[in-house]
């Protein structure tokens, strides 16, 4: 990928510590958006195919971080047919799918 080269090659433009402290603000505004969508939605889980899903804190901060956190909001607000995908055409429950044993 050629941002993932342009990145490596001019990795000190944005230093680790500063991406780290980013990374936890981003987390943080998450959080507070999804606070209703975590109580109401953690300790549940989700039925897909051959994987029972359960739902936590974790997974669904992870989701939030990689689909946008109005996705993970609008995903469970509409019992799971809101489903978006990126532009790899992961879906968001794709997400939760593969961080589902996620914690933190």
């Amino acid at each position: 990928i050629k941002v993932g080269k342009t990145y490596l090659k001019h990795a000190k433009i944005w230093p680790v510590e500063d991406q780290k402290k980013a990374v936890s603000d981003l987390m943080l505004k998450n959080r507070i958006a999804l606070k209703p969508t975590i109580s109401k939605n953690a300790g549940t889980y989700i039925i897909k195919g051959k994987h029972k899903i359960k739902i936590t804190e974790a997974v669904i901060l992870m989701a939030a971080h990689l689909s946008g956190p109005y996705n993970v909001i609008k995903y469970f607000k509409t019992n799971r047919r809101h489903n978006p995908k990126d532009y790899f055409k992961t879906s968001l429950e794709d997400y939760l799918i593969k961080y589902s044993s996620f914690d933190f």
